[in-house]
C-alpha cells in the first residue's frame, strides 16, 4: 500500500485505528493524512464510532465545524512536541510532506496520535504514558521508576499514586534532600548528641573500644543489635546499658565477637525512652572502656507507622528512607539511600540525601 493513492476507505481507516496495519502501511497512511482533508474527516468519524460508549444516546445531527483537533484528548508526549513544532514553524518537515496549514497539520498529527493510542489498546504497541502533570523529579526505586509531579503527586511504578500522607515526606526528600522531623523526635534525639560521628570501618582493630551502632539515632526494635570495632588484644567484651537517669538496666558478657543483639533473657527496652551504652574490652592487661553513646527507642506511634510502610512498600527504598529519616532511624535511612545510589548511578539525588542526613546528625 502506498501513500500516493487517491483516498482510503472507511474499512482501511478502521484497520489503521485498530492496529491491523503493518508498520509500513501505517507509515504510508500517516503520510497521506498530512495532505488529505477528506481522509482526515473520515478517520475522525471512524475514531468517534470506535470510542463512543454503547449506552450513548445520539442527538440530532449538527453541522460539523472544521476544528484543528479531533476530540479533547491529551496525546503522548512525542506528539505534543510534534504539535508544538508545527505551531511555531520549526524545522522543515520530512520530504514528501505537504502541510496545507499549520492548524491542519496539527490536527493531522493529533489524529495520528489517536491511532497509535488505539493500536496500543488493541495489542499492537503499548501506548506511551500520558503525563499532563509535569515531572519535577524521578528516581529508579525497587520496583521501577518513581516520579514526583509539579502538583506534588508521587507516582509509583505501575502508575498508582502514593497516599498524600506518605507522599509529603517523599516530596521533601526529592526536592530538598531532607525530611523535616516532628518536634518530639527532635527533642528525643537532642539528648543523643555526639561529636564523634565518623567511626570508620568495623573490621579495623583499635587500641580502645569504639562503638559503631547505635549512637545518635533512634532504633525501631526494643531489642536492638549493638556493634563495635574489634580491639587489639581483646579476648572478650562486656556490654553495659543504662537509662536516662544513668541507672544500670543490663550488663552481660558478649564473647569475643563484635556485635550482640539484646537477648530475650534481658529486660525489654521501653518505647520512647533514651538509653546509653558502653563497651568493656577484656584481655591480658587492664580492661579498656569505650565512651558512652546514647540512642532512643522509637515510640509506639512511630513504630506502627514504620511497620505499616514496611508492610505496604517493602521494596521502596525511597519511601522507607524518607520515613526512617523522619523518625530518626538514621542508620536504616543511610542503608536505603545507599540502595538508591546503586539503582541510580547517574543521579546526584541519592548523594545529596546522604549528605543532608550526615549534616542533620551533626546538628542534633
Amino acid at each position: 500500500m502506498t501513500s500516493d493513492r487517491k483516498h482510503y476507505t472507511s474499512g482501511e481507516v478502521s484497520a489503521y485505528l485498530t492496529g491491523a496495519f503493518s508498520e509500513d502501511e501505517a507509515a504510508a497512511f500517516e503520510r497521506h493524512l498530512a495532505g488529505c482533508d477528506r481522509c482526515v474527516r473520515r478517520a475522525r468519524r471512524e475514531y468517534r464510532a470506535a470510542t463512543v460508549p454503547a449506552f450513548w444516546t445520539p442527538r440530532a445531527p449538527v453541522a460539523e465545524a472544521p476544528v484543528p483537533r479531533p476530540e479533547p484528548w491529551s496525546p503522548p508526549l512525542r506528539f505534543q512536541l510534534a504539535e508544538q513544532w508545527v505551531r511555531r514553524g520549526g524545522l522543515a518537515p520530512s520530504p514528501g510532506f505537504r502541510y496545507r496549514t499549520p492548524a491542519f497539520a496539527a490536527g493531522a498529527i493529533l489524529l495520528v496520535a489517536l491511532g497509535y493510542y488505539l493500536r496500543g489498546i488493541s495489542g499492537g504497541h503499548s501506548p506511551i504514558p500520558v503525563v499532563n502533570d509535569p515531572v519535577e523529579a524521578s528516581l529508579i526505586d525497587g520496583g521501577g521508576p518513581v516520579t514526583l509531579t509539579r502538583s506534588g503527586k508521587v507516582v509509583l511504578p505501575g502508575g498508582n499514586a502514593l497516599p498524600s500522607a506518605r507522599a509529603v515526606v517523599v516530596q521533601d526528600l526529592l526536592t530538598k534532600s531532607a525530611v523535616p522531623q516532628p518536634e518530639n523526635v527532635q527533642l528525643a534525639l537532642a539528648a543523643t548528641r555526639t561529636g564523634l560521628l565518623e567511626r570508620g570501618p568495623s573490621q579495623v582493630a583499635t587500641e580502645d573500644p569504639v562503638l559503631l551502632s547505635p549512637f545518635a539515632t533512634a532504633v525501631s526494635s526494643t531489642r536492638p543489635t549493638f556493634s563495635w570495632r574489634p580491639v587489639k588484644g581483646a579476648a572478650s567484651y562486656i556490654v553495659y546499658i543504662e537509662d536516662r537517669r544513668e541507672k544500670l538496666v543490663w550488663q552481660s558478657p558478649a564473647g569475643a565477637g563484635t556485635s550482640l543483639t539484646l537477648p530475650q533473657t534481658a529486660p525489654e527496652l521501653a518505647r520512647g525512652e533514651l538509653y546509653r551504652w558502653q563497651l568493656e574490652a577484656k584481655g591480658t592487661g587492664p580492661s579498656r572502656f569505650s565512651d558512652w553513646d546514647s540512642f532512643v527507642v522509637l515510640n509506639q506511634p512511630g513504630s506502627e507507622a514504620i511497620a505499616a510502610a514496611q508492610r505496604d512498600y517493602p521494596n521502596s527504598a525511597l519511601l522507607l528512607g524518607a520515613l526512617y529519616e523522619e523518625y530518626g532511624l538514621y542508620a536504616d535511612a543511610e542503608a536505603q539511600f545507599q540502595r538508591l545510589a546503586a539503582l541510580n548511578p547517574s543521579s546526584p539525588l541519592p548523594g545529596k540525601m546522604r549528605a543532608s542526613l550526615a549534616l542533620l546528625r551533626k546538628n542534633l
